[in-house]
């Protein structure tokens, strides 16, 4: 039977395209690269262990599929995957990021991976009823020239299909004063940006972030350590971007017994619920949810909506696409009784 949860309309701000290209396309796109594996084989390299030593053991995963999206085709192929399994579950906007960086090859600059990831979204668009944003990674570890150039494309391509920045990668290695520059040009550019912070224990990577600018934070975990700046966090109106699957898997929280869902909603801070990662994580939006009603907190629809609605305020879209977005998701609540549980059959009004 079809989980309940499926039918409510979604919002997704954190999700990896290179971590969520389902096993089907991923095997396309390897024999397009003219390489030949088994999904079984796809499978145990793209799936990160359920408990990860650490968030690098869970990022040793990307690179399975980053090797084979470096063609306009590949590349398609990937948005209309991820497109194809937001919309299965009810998602009417969701926000994609990548590293172009990590994408390019000689003979394929980031500024084509971009273009077509472009062309991809607007494709996937055309098929499918999902409205697109892509977000672009600056990456830790990579030289300030390289995500100076991230940031170029970012400002070039700003309302054209691109929504945002962002920083991501090993966090623990690359605290976030590494970034204080780059994020300065980006305000001074007009470019709205997250940050992943928070992820690995680092409660000052999360306060910096948002000392420089971050209109939300990627994860922020590591807010459980002060709960006084998760207050602070809601009156600058900072969102965060939680991934609960993920989250468990690298070691950001210790166990659901501690997952911080609740405390951080109890504080009236806004969260969001994402995947990060649909194929690494083995995750959907749906199955997020599912686990924190039945692990964390026992959701209504209510919540849901709440959270959805939440989650629509804090998307890097243009005010009057917002506007129309809250507006859609409002209409569409009124089909459900938001005082039912999530795990209740019928949900309908």
């Amino acid at each position: 039977m079809t989980n309940p949860l499926y039918q409510l309309p979604k919002v997704e701000l954190h999700c990896h395209l290179d971590g969520s290209v389902d096993l089907h396309a991923l095997s396309q796109l390897y024999h397009l690269a003219g390489l030949r594996k088994s999904q079984e084989d796809l499978l145990k390299e793209v799936v990160a262990p359920e408990n990860c030593l650490n968030l690098t053991e869970y990022l040793r995963c990307f690179p399975v599929t980053t090797q084979v999206l470096a063609s306009e085709k590949a590349l398609m192929i990937a948005v209309l995957s991820l497109a194809k399994q937001a919309v299965a579950e009810g998602v009417r906007y969701l926000e994609i990021r990548f590293s172009p960086d990590f994408i390019q090859t000689p003979s394929f600059t980031m500024e084509q991976v971009l273009q077509a990831t472009i062309e991809g979204v607007e494709l996937a668009q055309a098929v499918y009823p999902i409205r697109l944003g892509l977000i672009l990674c600056m990456m830790r570890g990579r030289s300030e020239a390289v995500n100076r150039q991230v940031l170029r494309l970012a400002e070039k391509y700003l309302g054209r299909g691109v929504v945002a920045l962002d920083v991501a990668g090993d966090e623990s290695k690359y605290p976030m004063p590494l970034f204080k520059d780059l994020f300065f040009e980006a305000r001074a550019a007009g470019i709205p940006f997250t940050a992943h912070a928070g992820e690995t224990g680092n409660l000052d990577n999360v306060l910096w972030a948002v000392d420089y600018g971050a209109r939300r934070i990627g994860h922020g975990i590591a807010l459980m350590k002060d709960l006084s700046q998760a207050a602070d966090l809601k009156s600058a109106g900072i969102l965060l971007e939680m991934c609960p699957i993920s989250n468990l898997q690298t070691g950001a929280s210790v166990s659901w017994a501690t997952y911080p869902f609740a405390i951080f909603r109890e504080t009236g801070l806004p969260v969001s619920i994402n995947t990060d990662n649909r194929t690494v994580s083995s995750s959907s939006l749906t199955q997020e949810f599912g686990i924190l009603n039945d692990q964390v907190d026992s959701l209504t629809v209510g919540d849901v909506y709440q959270i959805t609605r939440d989650s629509a305020q804090a998307a890097f879209l243009p005010e009057a696409d917002k506007l129309a977005l809250l507006q859609e998701l409002d209409q569409a609540y009124q089909a459900f009784d938001l005082k039912a549980p999530i795990s209740e059959e019928n949900m309908l009004e």
